[in-house]
């Protein structure tokens, strides 16, 4: 009897999933025997078949239907379920390529098969092979011929022609089918009548917009075995939009030739009543020319919206708010809202963080990366300290993890001794230094390993130690992070079982590293039970799906549209010479259209309100281009389509888009002591008034008011520690001082409670010693032995001796010893940089000047009382190096530095004083007057700092360009406004002040961790240091001092 084909043909929203899910649920209906296996209902994947099974159970249909909705695969796996088949994973195919890449003879990939990511790149390739039916013969016959065309990639086809052969020999060898060849299998099985033949009254297939070769094989084969078979496709018969619909037509094209017949249903949108998103799902990607569009007046419309954020994080947050806002005022359900991105991955973790902020349930329809569950990362830190011998890294990421059962202060505590003696690995180097009972543990745990010689035995060990560390211990709650936790502990025991099914022999460490690769590379699926969430879709997931709301996010160019790239193995040259006799594999770039079909797509799952959204920054924070899929959309409008910004100062949200408690209590204060009344509106005051009264008995927001009514003082009261804060002797070094201006917390973090302020590597304090100790070296050699004049080739080689005794006598440690020589050589290439730099091209900080005084040391010595007197404030310091003119009457004060610049902020701020207290210096201990300091940036052999334009001028020394330069009057005042700060800050300083007030809060601070400044109100702070020294400056301009010129 003749099969009855029915292609159905419409564009989105025609409804066309509807029909075909009525015709399955009358035909279950109508169905004599429940149980039989005469109905299908094929969808892509697992994902849209568990929403089709929901929505048909909610429809009120009961029964044992959900076998008969399936996919590709798990239909033809139930057909072949009486052969015995035992079919191979992912994780089995990327164990076998490992094997076979290891331990074959191969040419182009002999070195590439160990690098990161090629056995999934091979994987992938071997799955397109089976995909398109080619046998191993079949394609090593296809690849030589294609050896005549690119001969130079000869080597590369015998590779892959072997290695696919290998692959299914060794599938064979393990008893392993590949699910790709059961189409295969069971037509020869049916041929042999080993199954029974299947008698099909019909099957539906669902939600796709092309199929592979064997996909078509397998319908085909559907239609020899079915009384009807009904395929969808979305697209429409619209001349204008054949690009748009170019692969559903090809689709449609390979369909016919199997013989279904087109039907076409109605031209009617019954997804949405919006004129708008009709409009949209009408006309999008429409071809014709700019005056032939039929271009729509928006009006008033509330169905269309653009969200321009500053960020990903202000982009999540803008939808966050928006769904807030419409489940408040339309009633919607969260389950009737949905997120949809072109791939997932980029902002997930984002989604969850802003979501969970926001208290908003979400569901993420992504495969979570089992390597970046925590239990798998501490696992595979253990594992690491065992293959790595014992790296200090490896082993505080393991100890430190709180998944592990340990002593967390004697973790803490063996940590800093580990960094106090420099231990970077060496398991014998741990043992003998630490009698630690978790390292024995370790280390008992790794004599246990060495001996074992089977797979079973392996797997029995990896438990043990997850039950020993207490990875496997059950917490006393059980949200969604111990069910996330648990599916990836399943997934461990399950990677395990693969293990121990695809290999019988072998050595710890290779299943170790194996063990540890499929943990990298795998993926496992958890899902929520709670079905009120906001649903995240990739948007090739979302295809079938409508939501009253759709926010479509991350719009960016090369992000939607992605940019396709050329296949790595096989380029799309390579695969049009293949198939140049009927398509072989397809090729890549002309997938590029596909983008724009997934967009239509996305945009027409909305009923009622589409959103479409994108950040002004990238995930790097550079600016970006936003997607031009958005001007398609905007384009189809003959007004603006309202665009909704986010304003970049802005640090709390109006009072309309409040959606947490901490924002409501943070926006009352703004309003209180921020906004003057007169910018108020009058609902904005009787909000502030309402949830001040509101808030007023909660304990945090009379502690928030408090802070800003009556600020935490930050000051040791304990007369017994007040001590500790004066220097000793009470003489103050210029550095100090300086750090305290800049940051009164930085200051007692570093010089008071002595944090380290640099957590592993190598100390960076260290090199500026060793640096510094050589140029002295070298210029008082150059000032004493050499006269200033010499060969820079007898100068290098002086210089670079003086280097390595320097680095015999104290050499560098606390990190890797390639790192070490790394640093070991770029410190000999800043001191060669820095000498031809000054003797061979003649340009020192200033012309005409030279290096005089080196390593200058003032106030070191209490019985001559050489100390630098600032008005009541002692100093002692070291001079890197002043360079004098040739009468020795005028001096540059030149401090060396290995990072730090000079800053014209800085000096503007007030923060600059080690450099003024160095001139005061030189004036009193030298008789030197000032031509200026500088800040020498040794890793750049560069010079920057101010001057004293009126000495230069009678010297006549031109500057270098656009450096600062004072007049005689103005360099007095810098002088003069130094000495009253420094006064002040040595009084909050002996006063033991500590205020969380910066005057420059460095990125890179290393105490941000413990630092209780508030990072979003700095700008604020520096703003009202800037009002109280505009106050403290009117105050002192009458009877102020002036000092010598």
């Amino acid at each position: 009897m003749q099969s009855r084909l029915t292609l159905l043909l419409g564009p989105a929203g025609s409804g066309k999933t509807h029909t075909v899910l009525q015709s399955f649920e009358q035909a279950l209906k109508t169905s004599p025997d429940l149980l039989k296996d005469d109905l299908l209902f094929i969808l892509p994947n697992a994902e849209h078949r568990s929403r089709t099974i929901d929505l048909i159970l909610r429809g009120g249909l009961s029964g044992f239907f959900q076998n008969r909705v399936t996919t590709f695969d798990r239909a033809l796996k139930h057909y072949l379920k009486l052969g015995g088949f035992d079919f191979a994973t992912d994780v089995a195919r990327r164990s076998i390529l490992r094997a076979v890449t290891r331990e074959a003879k191969l040419h182009y990939f002999s070195h590439a098969a160990e690098m990161a990511g090629v056995i999934e790149l091979l994987g992938r390739t071997i799955v397109e092979f089976k995909e398109f039916l080619l046998s191993p013969n079949e394609l090593k016959e296809k690849l030589e011929r294609l050896m005549e065309q690119f001969p130079e990639f000869r080597l590369k086809y015998e590779d892959l022609a072997f290695i696919y052969e290998r692959y299914d020999a060794e599938l064979k060898n393990l008893g392993l089918v590949d699910q790709r060849d059961s189409l295969a299998l069971l037509e020869a099985g049916l041929t042999r009548g080993e199954f029974d033949t299947p008698k099909l009254a019909h099957v539906w297939i669902d939600g796709f917009s092309d199929f592979s070769k064997l996909q078509l094989a397998f319908i085909e084969f559907l239609t020899r075995h079915a009384d009807q078979v009904t395929v969808t496709l979305t697209m429409d018969d619209d001349a204008f939009r054949r690009p748009l619909f170019q692969i559903a037509a090809d689709t449609k094209t390979a369909l016919e030739d199997l013989g279904f017949r087109a039907e076409w249903m109605k031209a009617e949108n019954y997804r949405t009543t919006s004129e708008v998103l009709r409009h949209v799902e009408r006309n999008l990607f429409k071809e014709r020319p700019r005056g032939e569009l039929s271009l729509m007046d928006p009006g008033d419309q509330t169905e269309l919206d653009i969200f321009e954020a500053t960020g990903l994080v202000g982009e999540i947050e803008m939808i966050v708010r928006e769904i807030k806002r419409l489940v408040h005022t339309h009633g919607y359900h969260l389950s009737d809202i949905a997120v949809l991105f072109r791939e997932t991955s980029a902002y997930e973790s984002v989604l969850r963080s802003v979501f969970a902020e926001f208290q908003i349930p979400v569901e993420i329809h992504e495969r979570l990366r089992l390597a970046k569950n925590p239990v798998s990362r501490t696992l595979a830190s253990f594992f690491n300290i065992l293959l790595e011998d014992w790296r200090r890294e490896d082993v505080f990421n393991f100890l430190k993890s709180s998944y592990v059962r340990r002593n967390y202060e004697l973790v803490s505590e063996l940590e800093l001794r580990a960094l106090a003696r420099g231990i970077f690995r060496d398991r014998t180097y741990w043992l003998d230094h630490f009698d630690t009972p978790i390292l024995k543990d370790i280390a008992a745990l790794e004599d246990e390993l060495k001996p074992i010689r089977s797979v079973e035995h392996f797997a029995r060990w990896v438990k043990k130690v997850m039950t020993h560390f207490g990875l496997l211990d059950a917490t006393s709650s059980w949200g969604d992070a111990e069910r996330l936790d648990e599916a990836a502990r399943s997934r461990i025991f399950g990677l395990l079982d693969e293990l121990q099914r695809k290999s019988g022999g072998g050595a710890p460490e290779l299943w170790l590293r194996e063990l540890m690769s499929l943990m990298d590379v795998d993926l496992y699926a958890f899902h929520h039970r709670d079905k009120n969430r906001v649903q995240v879709y990739n948007v090739t997931l979302a295809r079938q799906k409508e939501y009253k709301v759709v926010f479509l996010a991350g719009l960016l160019e090369k992000k939607f549209p992605i940019q396709v790239a050329e296949d790595p193995v096989l380029s799309d040259a390579e695969r049009r010479a293949l198939n140049e006799q009927g398509e072989v594999l397809r090729e890549h770039l002309p997938r590029q259209a596909f983008e724009r079909y997934l967009f239509y797509l996305a945009v027409t799952r909305a009923k009622l309100h589409l959103i479409l959204t994108y950040p002004r920054f990238d995930l790097e924070g550079k600016e970006a281009l936003p997607s031009f899929y958005v001007d398609e959309v905007t384009g189809l409008f003959s007004k603006p389509v309202r665009i909704k910004r986010q304003p970049m100062a802005e640090v709390l949200p109006p009072w309309d888009e409040v959606s947490t408690e901490v924002e409501a209590k943070r926006r009352v204060v703004e309003d209180l002591f921020r906004i003057p009344m007169s910018e108020r509106t009058n609902a904005d005051q009787n909000r502030t008034a309402f949830f001040y009264n509101h808030f007023l008995a909660d304990f945090d927001f009379r502690s928030l008011l408090t802070r800003r009514l009556q600020p935490i003082e930050g000051v040791i009261g304990d007369p017994a520690i007040r001590p500790y804060f004066l220097p000793e002797e009470g003489v103050y070094s210029p550095t100090a001082i300086e750090e305290y201006a800049e940051c009164p917390y930085r200051y007692f973090a570093n010089r008071k409670l002595h944090l380290d302020n640099q957590a592993e590597g190598i100390d960076l304090r260290e090199v500026g010693r060793l640096l510094h100790a050589v140029l002295e070296r070298v210029f008082t050699w150059l000032r004493d032995e050499k006269k200033g004049t010499v060969p820079f080739e007898e100068a290098k080689a002086y210089g670079l001796e003086c280097f390595q005794r320097e680095w015999e006598r104290k050499p560098l440690t606390g990190d890797r010893w390639y790192r070490i020589r790394l640093k070991q050589k770029e410190m000999e290439e800043m001191l060669v940089r820095l000498l031809k730099l000054e003797l061979v091209k003649k340009k020192s900080p200033l012309p005409d000047l030279v290096p005089r005084y080196f390593e200058y040391r003032f106030g070191f010595d209490p019985q001559n009382r050489d100390y630098l007197e600032v008005g009541s404030v002692k100093f002692r310091g070291v001079i890197d190096r002043i360079d004098v003119d040739e009468t020795g009457k005028y001096g540059l004060v030149i401090d060396y530095k290995t990072g730090k610049k000079f800053s014209r902020k800085a000096m503007e701020q007030g923060t600059a004083l080690q450099l003024l207290v160095y001139l005061l210096a030189a004036k009193a201990k030298l008789g030197l007057e000032s031509l200026g300091g500088h800040l020498y940036s040794l890793s750049e052999a560069k010079s920057n700092g101010f001057h004293h334009k009126d000495h230069l001028a009678q010297l006549g020394i031109r500057p270098p360009a656009r450096m600062l330069e004072f007049s005689s009057q103005e360099f007095c005042a810098q002088l003069e406004k130094a000495a009253r700060d420094i006064e002040k800050h040595v009084r909050s300083i002996e006063a033991s002040q500590i205020p969380v007030r910066p005057r420059d809060c460095v990125p890179y601070c290393p105490y941000s961790g413990v630092c209780r400044i508030e990072k979003w109100r700095l700008e604020h702070v520096y703003q009202e240091i800037r009002e109280d020294d505009q106050k403290a400056a009117k105050q002192t301009l009458e009877g102020t001092g002036t000092w010598s010129r």
